[in-house]
Order: C-alpha cells, then sequence, then structure tokens
C-alpha cells in the first residue's frame, strides 16, 4: 500500500499558540487532500543568538532533510527566520531539489510568495472598538517605526478608522517595540495626562496590551469602563492578564491555508474548499464584552485556559529544572540501546497528545572508535536505524529505512498526519533526529518536557558512545600501569584494584566515595580547570585517602565517614572542605567556581566489594550527567541574569531585592551575588540604586514632581532614605541637583 503524499513546512520553531495555527492552517488543507505534514523545526532557531554556534548548527541540521526527503511539495515560512544565513542555506537545499515551493512572509523573485493577513486581523480588532463598543477617538499602540509587521498592522488599523470616518492626531499612533514596558509608560502618560484619554486603544501585540492595562489598574483607570483595550495574537498573555484580554488571533492559521492551497496550485492538484478568511476574535473582559474567555468563530482549542497556562508554567523555572533532573536521573541508568529504549519509552508520556515517537539514528551515528575526530557533523546518513519507536497501538524493534523516506515506514493509515522532526546530536557531533507523529497540529507542544527528553537522550547516546570506546581502548591497551601517567593519580585499574584492601584496613568503618565531574564545555572556556587544582589540594592533605583520575573530567575521592552522617551532609562538609583547603594551599592565588562542580557521594561497607566496579561506573555516569545539567543552568542562570538586569535599569521604580531576584532565577542568594558579580563586574544591589538614582535624576530635571513623588516613582518606600542615598551617591541633595541641572537646561535653550 503506498504512502501518503507529503508536504515539508519548514519552520523556526514551534512554541506559542501562533506557530501552531499555523500549522494548523498547511494541515488543514493539505489533508484534505491526502497530504502528510512534515515540519521541519530547529525548536528555537528563531532566537539563534541565545545559543552557542555548534548547538544552533546541531538543531539547525535537521533542515538538510530537504537535501534528501521524498517531498513532494515544501512551504518555507522563511520570514520567520531570524537568521539571514540559516534561510540562505534552506533556499539554497530547495532550489537544489527543484521542487514546487511556496514562501510565507519573505519576498524572493523565483517563488511564488504570499504574506500573512496581519492588515485584515488588525482591522477587525479595531473595528470590534468602533462597531461593537462605540469608541470614537482611538490610539493604535504598534511595534516600531520603519518594520513591515508594525507598519502592516498600523495599516489595519488605519483602514478600520476611515471606514468608520474617524480622523488620526498627533496622538493616535504611539511606537511600544512590542515589550510590555514602553506600553506602560504610555498608561502612566494617559494616567498623569501627559497624553489626552482615549475610550479604546488597540496594541499590535498581547504583551503591550498587558503592560498598558498593568499601567491602568495601578492607575486607577479602569478598563474598560475608562478605556477599552484590545490585544493581537492569541498569546498567553491575553489568558493570564488583568483584565483578561479581547485578542485576535487567525492571521497564521490564514497564512497556513493560503500557503498550501497556493502549493496544491503548483502541483497541479485539486484545490480543496477551505475557508482561509474565518476571523477569530478572543473575547476577554478587556474591551467591555460581557462573556469571558470565549472563542468566536472558529471556536478551536487552541485557546483554551489549558493550553496557555501550560505554556505559562512549562517557563517556570523550578518546575523546568525538576524535570531535567528526573529525567537525566532515568536515563543515566541506561547502558546500552535496549535499555535506553525501555527508559524512554517510559518517559513518552511527558510528550503529551503524541500518537508515535521514532528516533531515527544515523548509520555512523558514533564516532571512529580509532579516530575520536572523526565523526558526523553535518547532514545524515542514506540508511538510517530506528532503534526507538513508541506508538500508542504498537511497539516494533530495530529496523533500517532510507532517508529519504524520513518517515520511518512503521505502519501505513489513510488518514493524513503531522510529523514533527527535529535534531539529534552532541555538541558537533551528528546523531539523527527524532520524529512524532501528531493528529491535530493543536496537540503538538514541543514546550519543556520535549526539549528536556530530547537534551537528555542526546546526553545519554554521548555517554553510552564512550563506555563503548572505553571498552575498545581497554582491549587494545596492552600496558596495564595502574597510575595515570598526565597526574600521577590511580587511574581506574589502580583504583580497582587498590579499594579491597583499603575497605579491609578500615578496621569496619563506613567509607564514603566522592566523585566530582565538570563538563568539558566549560572546559573549552577557562586555561585551567577547576579540577586540577582539586587535585592538588586533595594529594596533599587527603594523605589518609584514595585519590584517583579514572578518566579525564573526572576526580575519585575515598575516605572514612561517620556512620551517623547522611550523603547530603557529607557531600556539605566535604565541598566546604575543598574551598578552604584550596584557599590555604594557594594563599588566594588560584579561585574555583565551586558551584559549577557536579558531586556525588555514596557510602560502602566491605559487604560492598564485589559490586565496587559496577557501583563506580554507574557514579561516574550519573557525575557526568550532573555536570552537564550544572553546565547548562549555569548558562541559563546567565542569560536570566541579563534578562532580569534589563528589567530592574529599565524598572528601577519596582520592589528589586536580591532575596526576589535569587528566587526569580532559582538560585541562592550567595550564588547570584557571585554569578552577577563574575558576569558584570559590579554588584546586583549596586547596579539597582544606580538605576533609581539616574531615573530620579532624569524626574528632577525634567518634571516638576516633588521629592516624594519622584522618590516614590524610583522605589523608595520613604522620601528620607532616598534624599540620604542620593546625597551619599551623587554628592549633593536632590534638591542641589534639580537646581543646579534645571538652571543648565534652562541656559542652554537660551
Amino acid at each position: 500500500m503506498e504512502r501518503n503524499r507529503r508536504v515539508a513546512l519548514v519552520v523556526p520553531q514551534l512554541e506559542n499558540s501562533r506557530d501552531n495555527d499555523l500549522v494548523g492552517g498547511v494541515f488543514s488543507c493539505g489533508a484534505a487532500s491526502g497530504f502528510d505534514i512534515v515540519v521541519l523545526t530547529g525548536i528555537n532557531s528563531s532566537r539563534i543568538n541565545n545559543y552557542s554556534h555548534s548547538y544552533s548548527k546541531g538543531m539547525n541540521n535537521v533542515y538538510t532533510l530537504l537535501k534528501y526527503g521524498d517531498f513532494d511539495g515544501i512551504v518555507f515560512a522563511a520570514g520567520r527566520f531570524n537568521s539571514d544565513s540559516t534561510r540562505e542555506k534552506i533556499f539554497r537545499m530547495i532550489r537544489e531539489r527543484d521542487i514546487p515551493c511556496v514562501v510565507i512572509d519573505y519576498d524572493c523573485d523565483d517563488m511564488l510568495c504570499i504574506h500573512s493577513p496581519e492588515r485584515r486581523y488588525m482591522k477587525l480588532m479595531t473595528k470590534h472598538l468602533i462597531d461593537v463598543h462605540n469608541c470614537r477617538k482611538l490610539y493604535c499602540i504598534t511595534g516600531m517605526p520603519d518594520d513591515d509587521v508594525s507598519a502592516e498592522r498600523l495599516a489595519g488599523f488605519s483602514d478600520a478608522l476611515e471606514e468608520a470616518g474617524l480622523d488620526f492626531d498627533d496622538n493616535t499612533v504611539q511606537y511600544g517595540y512590542f515589550c510590555r514596558e514602553i506600553p506602560r509608560q504610555i498608561g502612566i502618560d494617559i494616567a498623569d495626562g501627559v497624553l489626552p484619554a482615549p475610550d479604546g486603544i488597540v496594541c499590535a501585540n498581547d504583551v503591550m496590551a498587558a503592560g498598558i492595562c498593568d499601567a491602568f489598574r495601578e492607575n486607577n483607570i479602569r478598563v474598560p469602563e475608562d478605556v477599552a483595550v484590545v490585544g493581537f495574537e492569541g498569546s498567553a498573555e491575553a489568558c493570564v492578564s488583568d483584565p483578561f484580554l479581547t485578542t485576535g488571533t487567525g492571521h497564521d492559521w490564514s497564512a497556513g491555508v493560503e500557503a498550501m492551497s497556493k502549493l496544491l496550485g503548483l502541483m497541479n492538484c485539486d484545490v480543496p474548499e477551505t475557508d482561509d478568511s474565518i476571523d477569530h476574535i478572543f473575547i476577554g473582559s478587556s474591551c467591555g464584552c460581557t462573556g469571558s474567555r470565549t472563542l468566536l468563530c472558529r471556536g478551536s482549542a487552541d485557546l483554551t485556559d489549558l493550553r496557555y497556562v501550560r505554556g505559562r508554567t512549562d517557563r517556570h523555572n523550578d518546575r523546568q529544572k525538576l524535570v531535567i533532573g528526573d529525567i537525566q536521573r532515568s536515563f543515566s541508568k541506561s547502558d546500552n540501546i535496549e535499555k535506553l529504549t525501555e527508559k524512554s519509552n517510559r518517559l513518552g508520556y511527558m510528550l503529551l497528545n503524541w500518537e508515535s515517537v521514532y528516533i531515527c539514528l544515523c548509520e555512523d551515528w558514533m564516532f571512529d572508535f580509532d579516530n575520536r575526530d572523526s565523526y558526523r557533523r553535518e547532514d545524515y546518513s542514506d540508511k538510517m536505524t530506528y532503534h526507538l519507536t513508541r506508538h500508542t497501538k504498537m511497539s516494533v524493534g530495530v529496523q533500517s529505512f532510507r532517508v529519504e523516506n524520513v518517515i520511518p515506514p512503521v505502519y501505513h493509515t489513510d488518514c493524513p498526519r503531522v510529523y514533527v522532526v527535529t535534531s539529534l546530536f552532541y555538541q558537533k557531533q551528528i546523531l539523527g533526529y527524532a520524529c512524532t507523529s501528531y493528529t491535530s497540529a493543536e496537540d503538538i507542544d514541543l514546550g519543556v518536557y520535549y526539549r528536556c527528553w530530547r537534551d537528555a537522550l542526546c546526553s545519554q547516546l554521548h555517554i553510552m558512545e564512550e563506555k563503548l570506546y572505553r571498552v575498545h581502548v581497554s582491549s587494545k591497551v596492552e600496558n596495564l600501569s595502574v597510575i595515570d601517567p598526565l597526574t600521577g593519580m590511580y587511574n581506574k585499574r589502580g583504583l580497582m584494584e587498590k579499594f579491597p584492601s583499603f575497605i579491609a584496613s578500615a578496621g569496619g568503618d563506613r567509607l564514603a566515595m566522592f566523585i566530582l565531574a565538570y563538563s568539558e564545555e566549560q572546559n573549552a572556556t577557562s586555561d585551567v580547570s577547576p579540577l586540577s587544582i582539586v587535585t592538588n589540594v586533595l594529594c596533599d592533605y587527603e594523605r589518609e585517602s584514595i585519590i584517583s583520575v579514572p578518566e579525564e573530567n573526572i576526580i575519585v575521592c575515598i575516605r572514612r565517614a561517620n556512620r551517623e552522617t547522611d550523603t547530603e551532609t557529607a557531600s556539605k562538609h566535604f565541598i566546604e572542605s575543598i574551598r578552604i583547603l584550596v584557599k590555604n594551599f594557594y594563599n588566594g592565588g588560584a579561585k574555583i567556581k565551586i558551584d559549577k562542580l557536579a558531586l556525588v557521594c555514596r557510602f560502602f561497607d566491605e559487604k560492598d566489594t564485589e559490586s565496587f566496579g559496577d557501583a563506580l561506573d554507574e557514579m561516574i555516569d550519573m557525575a557526568k550527567v550532573k555536570a552537564m545539567t550544572v553546565s547548562a543552568q549555569s548558562e541559563d542562570c546567565r542569560e536570566q541574569l541579563h534578562r532580569i538586569r534589563n528589567k530592574f535599569l529599565e524598572n528601577p521604580q519596582q520592589d528589586w531585592t536580591i532575596d526576589s531576584i535569587a528566587k526569580e532565577i532559582g538560585i541562592s542568594k550567595s550564588h547570584l551575588q557571585r554569578l552577577y558579580k563574575e558576569e558584570f563586574g559590579s554588584s546586583c544591589i549596586d547596579d539597582i540604586i544606580s538605576a533609581r538614582l539616574d531615573r530620579a535624576k532624569w524626574l528632577l530635571v525634567n518634571t516638576d514632581l516633588k521629592i516624594g513623588r519622584i522618590a516614590e516613582q524610583c522605589g523608595y518606600l520613604n522620601e528620607s532614605h532616598f534624599m540620604r542615598q542620593f546625597k551619599t551617591k551623587i554628592g549633593m541633595t536632590a534638591l542641589k541637583f534639580r537646581k543646579d541641572h534645571q538652571s543648565t537646561v534652562l541656559a542652554e535653550m537660551r
């Protein structure tokens, strides 16, 4: 039986309802003609600058399937890619294949291009305020000047005003740069009378609408009683804003339907009758409608509370770390493909709403054991193997297939499916790809669960590869030396031989084994590994212990332990002793970041001698996985630090404290202060104070607000504290500063 025909949909990410709407539009039209839709996505490629070059390259390798895949047509959402180089590489691959292609939101001369109907849907939202709520003095908060999307949405607003016979004035158009804080300031200006109060505001996205609602609520302007507000895009903000936002959505669905319809025409296929012009209004209470959280017209489930709350929750740091830990621990116990298959199957519940999950590995996914530098860095092998197939109705063992098939030929169904394909890789090494099938585009969710599952799977494949490599090397090594030649410490063989006599000499005491690990990626950015420093210290001070370097970036220390001590307490004492010993040994000349070292601990008695080898291997693997998690979380903390720093620099008036910032990031206060100092060269609290005083200086010079009001707007709870801090930091009182600088401004104006 022949498979369904297939169309590739190329997108940078699938992370919100807009992305699912686009897939849904393409699939609704394609499925009506019997086409499967294969979505090729880099998951986060639209924000490629947030990731290292090797990570971005690994994620984007999925697009090379365009070179091989047996696709009947391609829909390329080129306008959604922020990386010009990635977009151009995809264009080159498509041109080499000579496959019918429709491009969305990006103009090129040799392909059929369509654009999302932003203008039509923005007009719809504006007309809702005019026709339903009788608004006559309207503002539009659009994105940025000289931006195509912003201009298109502003044009839709203008069309609605012109049709209703309403005029523009100088205040009608405001630019909010698609962020929260600038519209919030616009709301404050309206409340303070700087801008005339409108009776309705149309925002070009929901984030800006939420920002202005925040400002109105804080300044006693009622939404919608005093000012009606509507948003756009149907994002998560609509259901978490106060009040719930009325927002517009559907332009992405319409673009998907139109693109697929045009592609069917290029492929000489019958175009099904589909309505791509159904207008969506997601009714909240911000516009004045009495209903709440109701979707007009289409009635699809992609804008329900559950979807929004789930998307919001998935981004919560504490939950993310918990999920990472659970998945990593589950995978760390897999030492072969069979066990990895079993563990991955058990974790399949985290990939909600899927029908099938295929783990497709390149035939040469492992590096050459005789030459570690020889491994696949791009593309895919001609023959692929799927070592895991997870299906809701069936289970299949290891089989192979040709890469041009893209989807493993496990089963056939006449009912079209959506397949989502993402890359599997470890650092610069290409392993294969993951393929997940769905019966509906609304079910697709590549949130934190999926990303953690994918990353943990890749990490464990690498660990398995390393294990096999060690076995290979061990079989070729003729020199059975028990000493590591680089460090002079016991190697793994030496540790295994030394352990039985060491535990026998303990006289019945319990032994504690501590394993420290440091990720290779962190080593690449440092001249000296912290483990080298720790090794020197342990060798000098731990003369009653066994110190071993069983492999690169791993240290093992075995010493006697109190029987009343638990592993958590023992680990804390061990780390603290290292911190003190390093300081004393190097007289402050060497500093290490203890929090970047991964530590695992376990106790042993004499009865554990026979199982020591297996326990050692298991603990080393756990330490490696933990080190990779620590490295990933450290980078995540730094990204969050930059984000939060930008927030308090832009909004110093908010109640910023070290405690609240540390809780938001999910780290301790001491860790926050160390990390902040390393990243920015100053203390967090000093930067908050500087931001508040900079804002105060601007308000002193540019407004006539009283000192108490300025102190309040700069985040100070009382005026006297503000006055003292201002004089201490600036060197003069706030009143003198205002007098001196306002005089200077007036003199310059003359």
